[in-house]
């Protein structure tokens, strides 16, 4: 009975390192043909020849020596982060380690290959796989900051320059950094603060220091990187700023670092095109640029690689266990990637290139690591039991639907960089968001799922807070404050619709967590839901509380406090602000009528929104099996001068995909909530959120389209691969 099961597995050992390789092959490659033919689109490969051309021997010798020199310093940071840990071991063996761990990146799978080639060369060491894995993770965590950090600050450096009034003094950027301290803040001390610091290895001066040089080495290291681009750049586009150059290739650098492709090919073509293009580089100057780094990549790979084979000296001592840090990296990033997103995921930017402007959000770069993670802990072990059966069946037909609706849509009216960038590989990052909150939950079980639906509600409050902060104090009579508060509120959505849907999911999950202090926190964010003035969400919110009174997490003692606490904040930002300035014999900048009327007035839109409605169900009815195509309509729109979306998620999937793909999309999600509702007595929070969130999206869809929302995907992950309380019970029976 044992013997074919076991053919299986070594069956299954042998061919899924082989799949692995093949499907980093393909994704490499067509995002290597989507660079192509974006380059194709705006010029040809005969312009890209020429372009290579034009670098200029020294400037490729200068970014060859730069890489170089980056190269050894990774081998002189490899060599003192193992000293840190305990191991000893010699510079040619920290070049020989990482040479051969790169190689290994490359020939097979960017991590798994790269730590198995290291294995290799440290276990001649004596120096076990455990402690090359903890040393892999202490040096890639470092150098994982620091790009992280440099990329964040490139976008935001870049939309700065690219979107804001200069009249303003940059009081945008200003915003968003007093954001970003104010949710870290709020996280910590109400969600994991506590946990962080219980976790964490004992610190002292000395682990710090070394801590420390390893994180400078790293930011040399990755400014010696960012030289290299700047310097081949400079030689092609002297004109621009050296400061833009460099913060175009911060972000290139940290998504060519990412393990979802082979060696970083394709990724860094098709990023170089997307974060050169913000400040207006052609698409074959940048598909150019990358490609050289990429070649001269492999030369100093390949050279290092050469000059430490057949050396022989002593193995290595092993100091005692006692010396070294024992701390596990892998649950690191497995807490901190779902955390850093589900606080992350409010602050969306909108970054203009030539054919509109790419959404990008600040949490994207986490989940894009995260879900890689998540695919890299369960590609050998089987994935997680989802709530419903077979659903990585429903997310496979789901993909296939939006590559084939892209390939319908180019076939019928050609190459959309819209469609293939926010919709094709949008999809990807939504499945990377549904990953990532899986990782958390995957890792920590409930608590992780109740760690992270607490961090996203605390993030959520507090932006609430602020944001009426602000506004209380400039109706106060604070005037300086006006270019930092908004009414209707928008938060850091850049959309007021966008910003109430993510509220409402935190009120969803507020109910859902039943804990003491949620009918506040719920309160806090039903009023910001009405400052937001959001109509869809104002039909979404009664609802909402409706079905969680019938699951059971919202009685009627708790929905008068939540309504109280709403009413109470919403009375005093709206009146009390002219009582202080009749007080302060100041002039009033507002009154409460003033402040009504902003919010609930119609919007300028409210005629193209209805039109695009009215297209939407004519496309459909033209195209009413498969649709017209990914980008049909926005194609149209843009030939007219007036580049809009249809605003309604049920009328979009009808017009672009069909009928057909409107049921694939459907199916899983009537199934989920039918699923869980009938649970009803069972308590689960996962299930509750699960039918709270479906029921706030079936309504909010209808008027706006938000199946692209990445906090909806973060949440519906996270909840999903929790596993259901009849399965838990069983199995801690069986144990």
């Amino acid at each position: 009975m044992n013997d074919p099961i076991r053919r299986v597995r070594r069956l299954t050992d042998l061919v899924v390192p082989y799949l692995r390789r093949v499907t980093l092959i393909v994704v490499s490659a067509l995002l290597l043909v989507g660079a192509a033919i974006i380059v194709l689109t705006r010029s040809d490969f005969a312009s890209v020849a020429d372009t290579l051309l034009q670098l200029s021997g020294p400037s490729l010798v200068a970014s060859f020596v730069l890489m170089l020199a980056g190269a050894m310093l990774a081998s002189l940071r490899l060599k003192m982060v193992a000293h840190d840990l305990g191991y000893h071991l010699s510079f040619r063996d920290a070049v020989s380690a990482l040479s051969l761990g790169q190689l290994g990146g490359i020939l097979f799978f960017q991590i798994a290959g790269q730590l198995l080639a290291r294995g290799a060369v440290l276990s001649r060491r004596d120096i076990p796989m455990s402690g090359t894995i903890v040393v892999t993770g202490y040096e890639r965590l470092a150098a994982l900051a620091i790009s992280l950090i440099l990329a964040v600050a490139a976008a935001i450096y870049l939309y700065g320059h690219i979107s804001i009034d200069t009249a303003a003094g940059g009081i945008l950027i200003l915003k968003i950094f007093l954001g970003l301290l104010t949710v870290t803040v709020s996280g910590a001390v109400f969600c994991w603060g506590a946990l962080m610091v219980q976790s964490l290895p004992q610190l002292s001066v000395r682990v710090l220091i070394n801590l420390a040089r390893s994180i400078s080495l790293s930011l040399v290291i990755q400014a010696m990187t960012m030289a290299a681009y700047v310097v081949l750049l400079k030689a092609l586009v002297p004109e621009f700023p050296i400061a833009k150059l460099a913060a175009a290739s911060a972000l290139i650098m940290f998504a060519a670092s990412l393990p979802i492709s082979f060696a970083g090919w394709g990724v860094r073509e098709l990023s170089a095109i997307v974060a050169l293009g913000t400040i207006g580089v052609d698409p074959d100057a940048s598909f150019a640029i990358a490609a050289a780094v990429g070649l001269i990549s492999l030369l100093v790979v390949g050279l290092m690689t050469l000059s430490t084979m057949h050396h022989h000296h002593w193995p290595a001592a092993i100091k005692p266990a006692g010396q070294a840090i024992q701390f596990d990296f892998g649950a690191l990033l497995d807490y901190a990637l779902p955390l850093v997103a589900a606080t992350a995921v409010f602050f969306q930017v909108f970054i203009p290139v030539n054919e509109g402007a790419i959404n990008v959000n600040l949490a994207d770069p986490a989940v894009l690591l995260g879900g890689s993670l998540f695919i890299l802990h369960n590609l050998k072990k089987g994935w997680p039991r989802w709530r419903i059966p077979y659903f990585e069946i429903y997310v496979g037909l789901a993909t296939l639907l939006i590559i084939t609706a892209f390939l319908h849509g180019l076939a019928s009216f050609g190459w959309t960089s819209w469609a293939f960038t926010n919709r094709m590989l949008g999809w990807f990052v939504l499945l990377a968001y549904g990953a990532t909150g899986a990782l958390l939950v995957q890792r920590a079980g409930r608590d992780g799922l109740n760690l992270l639906f607490d961090t996203f509600v605390a993030v959520a409050a507090s932006i609430v807070v602020l944001e009426l902060s602000l506004l209380f104090l400039f109706y106060s009579g604070v005037e300086f404050l006006d270019s930092l508060s908004s009414l209707p509120l928008i938060g850091f959505s850049a959309n007021r619709n966008a910003f109430a849907f993510q509220l409402l999911l935190a009120v969803c999950l507020a109910f859902a967590l039943r804990q003491k202090n949620s009918a506040v926190l719920a309160g806090i964010l039903c009023a910001g839901l009405w400052f937001c003035g959001s109509r869809a969400v104002y039909i979404a919110i009664p609802v909402v509380m409706v079905m969680a009174a019938i699951m059971g997490c919202l009685p009627l003692r708790r929905m008068i406090a939540v309504s109280a606490t709403a009413i109470a904040i919403i009375l005093f930002v709206s009146f009390i602000p002219g009582f202080v300035t009749y007080l302060l014999d100041a002039p009033a900048l507002g009154s409460a009528q003033g402040i009504v009327h902003q919010i609930i007035s119609p919007s300028a839109g409210d005629d193209q929104h209805i039109k695009t409605m009215l297209d939407g169900w004519a496309m459909f009815l033209a195209h009413p099996i498969f649709g017209a195509g990914l980008g049909a309509y926005m194609h149209r729109e843009v030939l007219a001068g007036t580049p809009l979306v249809i605003h309604s998620t049920p009328l979009w999937l009808m017009a672009e995909v069909g009928i057909l793909g409107l049921v694939v999309m459907v199916a899983p999600i009537v199934r989920i909530f039918w699923s869980e509702v009938r649970k009803v007595r069972e308590n689960d929070t996962a299930g509750v959120a699960l039918v709270l969130i479906i029921t706030a999206f079936a309504v909010v869809c209808n008027i706006h389209e938000i199946m692209y929302q990445r906090a909806l995907w973060l949440l519906m992950g996270a909840a999903l691969a929790c596993p259901p309380r009849a399965f838990v019970s069983s199995k801690a029976k069986q144990q």
